[in-house]
């Protein structure tokens, strides 16, 4: 691993979760009532469809490369689970596998039943990381010939990630 990579990689994680975090954000002040199994419904832009009985579910388009060298967009898969009070939530908990090419959602049992005691006033938001589960995965058939990277480093950049 080069030096600086676990740090670029904290960094990138960090981002994430801040962006999901205002995307629950949105979901959880703006979320309509749970539609019907076959309905949709647009929160924030995003279109959620009831899943898991009584989860939104529904795909995050997010870029490719979000420094915008490279065009793009990538599916991210998401299911958010509401807190069962009648009351505003206290926050939201985001669950995602460490492991490499595992989805997070294969293990949504378990998740739900580690935060039980907190769901009453923690809404529950699971992601598949890119290429696992149903999120979708990087295309980039240079770099499964040649070993190539994909995306290119702008000059003076500290270096290019996907």
């Amino acid at each position: 691993m080069r030096a600086g990579a676990p740090h670029r990689a904290r960094i990138a994680r960090a981002a994430l979760l801040a962006v999901s975090g205002l995307f629950v954000c949105t979901i959880a002040l703006s979320a309509p009532p749970l539609p019907s199994a076959d309905r949709t419904v647009e929160v924030g832009g995003v279109t959620v469809h009831r899943c898991q009985g009584h989860a939104l579910c529904g795909i995050l388009p997010r870029p490719l490369d979000p420094a915008g060298v490279v065009d793009g967009t990538v599916p991210i898969y998401f299911e958010f689970y509401r807190h069962t009070k009648h009351a505003p939530a206290k926050g939201t908990l985001v669950a995602v596998e460490g492991g490499p090419g595992y989805p997070t959602t294969d293990s949504r049992d378990d998740y739900l039943a580690l935060f039980g005691p907190l769901r009453a006033s923690y809404d529950v938001l699971l992601m598949d990381h890119r290429g696992t589960g149903r999120s979708g995965a990087i295309d980039c058939r240079e770099l499964e010939r040649r070993g190539h990277r994909c995306v290119r480093p702008r000059a003076g950049s500290r270096g290019a990630t996907l």
